[in-house]
């Protein structure tokens, strides 16, 4: 995989922000991913494939280099922290609706669980109505 040109598209305080939400996604995939139980079906017969997952120290060259220079133009950690996960990665369900706990969803999940969207959709509507 090349490491590509980010610079230049990454240059909008709004375009910084979702970088960093899908990079941290795509760093914690790859250094925690091998924790979560995973199945696989196969012959009928369900195998839990963390046995199979390795342990990974390093994020490669290609996903760190962005993600630290998004970090840096925006000030913070290069972690998943709430601003990441919460504060700017939800949307309105419907623009008609307005700012309500039920009309906010979340534009990136991890794991795409129901509970996650409730877990972080909360804060970011605290967020959004204590300014």
């Amino acid at each position: 995989l090349e490491l590509i040109q980010y610079e230049d598209e990454l240059s909008t305080e709004s375009n910084l922000r979702r970088a960093h939400v899908v990079l941290s996604m795509i760093v914690q995939s790859y250094l925690f991913g091998y924790l979560l139980k995973s199945q696989s079906i196969q012959d009928g017969m369900q195998k839990d494939l963390r046995s199979d997952a390795k342990e990974i120290k390093v994020v490669p060259v290609q996903v760190a280099r962005p993600y630290l220079f998004v970090s840096e133009q925006l000030g913070i950690a290069p972690i998943v922290c709430s601003c990441t996960l919460d504060t700017w990665n939800w949307r309105l369900k419907s623009k008609s609706q307005g700012f309500t706990m039920d009309n906010l969803t979340l534009v990136s999940r991890m794991t795409n669980e129901p509970a996650e969207v409730g877990f972080h959709v909360l804060p970011a509507f605290m967020n959004g109505i204590t300014g």
